[in-house]
């Protein structure tokens, strides 16, 4: 019974898979409608990984969303950065979650603890970048990740607060403060939820050199 189980999940799990490979022309449709809605000042294009932190266009803002879980940690540790089209740090939060299940979930947790924060704070033309494909596809494409339904619906609804936005995937090494704050809630025992202007003084180097970069990549 278990091995039939365990070829039952398996074969579902392949299913799941190369349906997500395939373009539905109905989730086509439907991301040019979200597109048109939330990103109207901006053209559509398709979702690529973004290898460096790369500044939003004016007049938009970036949020990148760190999170840090593992199996043998009580507490998963989650952070957002607020940049602007100069690479200046505008906000950053750090939270602490604990008892998430798996790392589907605390991906899923964290984002939407981000957005419900930029919400709140009346952010309203703003480029989300994750690490998680599966999440950001599970968005864009929902039809195609079937076993996300529900996290679908439930980021889509909190997306809805904010007037523009953008979801993009990203590279670690272009999210690196974002995680590095995340990842201080279990190294540092930092449980105690805040938000605060600017960035945290000891990364001072990790965001310079980001904005640096982002300045480089304007010119170009």
């Amino acid at each position: 019974m278990f091995i039939s189980y365990t070829i039952e999940k398996i074969d579902d799990d392949a299913h799941e898979w190369f349906a997500a490979q395939c373009v539905d022309p109905e989730d086509e449709e439907q991301s040019a409608a979200v597109t048109s809605v939330f990103v109207s000042d901006t053209a559509a294009s398709e979702t690529t990984v973004l290898p460096a932190w790369i500044p939003p266009p004016v007049s938009w803002l970036k949020c990148n969303v760190g999170i840090d879980w593992s199996c043998r940690r009580p507490l998963m540790g989650c952070s957002w950065v607020l940049r602007d089209d100069q690479g200046t740090v505008l906000l950053h939060s750090r939270n602490a979650i604990p008892n998430i299940r798996d790392r589907d979930a605390a991906s899923f947790k964290g984002t939407v603890w981000a957005v419900e924060n930029l919400v709140s704070h009346g952010i309203s033309k703003v480029i989300l970048e994750l690490e998680d494909s599966t999440l950001v596809g599970c968005v864009l494409r929902p039809k195609a990740w079937p076993s996300f339904r529900c996290e679908a619906f439930e980021l889509l609804r909190v997306l809805e607060g904010l007037q523009n936005w953008k979801v993009d995937v990203v590279d670690r090494k272009a999210n690196r403060g974002a995680h590095l704050i995340a990842q201080s809630v279990y190294e540092g025992y930092r449980v105690r939820s805040y938000v605060a202007f600017s960035h945290l003084f000891w990364l001072d180097e990790v965001f310079a050199s980001e904005k640096v970069v982002s300045s480089v990549v304007k010119t170009c």
